[in-house]
């Protein structure tokens, strides 16, 4: 049977395969104490696992008088079968694709029979598996299991190469996403009770992710919408009721508008002239109280002259309303000596 396997056969077997080729050849030709001692001490300096296997079978058939003869051979021995043991294991849990148990057996031989090359490179192989299953997981918005996976290849090797860097990133990236989804979450809301204006300034906030452009979007959209449904109309603009357009000459007067709109007030602008003058000054207005606006017309503004006026409030949508135009101005006159 054994001369019925050709030499390109034997070439073609795997690493298990060839220790059993080992050990048939070995049960056939026999091995001496001495060479299948020397040849236990060769495999463990070079790291080979076919050596160490096949000589190891050989003493294991040995008399333990014929063992104990030999120095050291006994605890060679033990080490043999512990690293004989763990290299069954590494390769069982590669068979099974259980990357983590692969590593931690190479660990095991690397540190046991540094010169032996397949316990790097099994687990070089394992640890790229995990991190490419990461790596999708995380391509697929799952940050969470990605950054499980590599967090339990750096409880096996913690000292690999960029891989806390990694995990970093994943990180940082899993704490803007909860972020996001805390902006999202919270525009959400305003939309829901009807604050659309604060939703748009919540989202605004925040510059989103590639990933999360749509939603951003999309919920965007959607309060803008409800804006638009809600300010449907332009401010309306009036002055204070018993308001009188007159000033005493050098005194200031403060003239009240009443300013409303459906959904909110952006901007209150009075324009303002002296008589016989082209141009209109700009005026801006801050609210004294809820909807209620105050010019304060000074002499440096009026002049002691007649003064042209009219108002422009603009809400948050941007529609406009007025109180006086550009052609058809307030007059704000100043008082007669005989006039109360």
């Amino acid at each position: 049977a054994l001369e019925g396997i050709s030499s390109d056969e034997v070439a073609g077997f795997s690493e298990e395969e060839l220790a059993i080729w080992d050990e048939v050849q070995q049960l056939h030709t026999g091995m001496t104490l001495e060479k299948a001692s020397r040849d236990l001490e060769r495999g463990l300096a070079n790291g080979s696992i076919r050596m160490i296997r096949r000589s190891l079978n050989a003493l294991s058939d040995l008399p333990d008088r014929e063992v104990a003869g030999v120095r050291g051979l006994k605890s060679r021995m033990a080490r043999a079968r512990q690293i004989l043991r763990t290299h069954t294991l590494m390769w069982r849990a590669q068979k099974s694709g259980d990357e983590l148990q692969v590593i931690e057996r190479a660990n095991v031989l690397i540190r046991d029979l540094p010169p032996y090359s397949g316990a790097p490179k099994l687990r070089e192989e394992a640890a790229r598996t995990i991190e490419g299953r990461a790596e999708s997981l995380a391509g697929a918005g799952d940050l969470k299991a990605a950054i499980a996976e590599l967090e339990a290849l750096l409880g096996v090797w913690p000292d690999r190469p960029g891989l806390g860097e990694r995990i970093a990133r994943l990180r940082k990236r899993a704490e803007r996403n909860e972020e996001l989804e805390g902006i999202l979450a919270r525009a959400g809301e305003a939309l829901a009770a009807g604050r659309p204006r604060e939703g748009l300034e919540i989202l605004a906030s925040a510059e989103p992710t590639p990933p999360y452009a749509d939603r951003f979007g999309a919920l965007r959209k959607r309060l803008e919408r409800k804006l638009s449904e809600m300010d449907a109309e332009a401010p309306r603009v009036a002055l204070d009721p018993g308001t009188k357009l007159r000033f005493k000459k050098n005194q200031s007067l403060a003239i009240p508008f009443l300013v409303t709109d459906d959904l909110g007030v952006e901007s209150v602008t009075v324009m303002v002239r002296r008589e016989g003058e082209q141009e209109y000054r700009r005026i801006p207005l801050e609210p004294t109280s809820e909807g209620r606006y105050v010019l304060l017309l000074t002499p440096a503004i009026h002049g002691n002259s007649t003064v042209d006026l009219w108002v422009q409030a603009t809400d948050r949508s941007g529609h406009t309303g007025v109180l006086g135009t550009h052609m058809r101005p307030l007059k704000v006159l100043k008082k007669k000596w005989y006039q109360k």
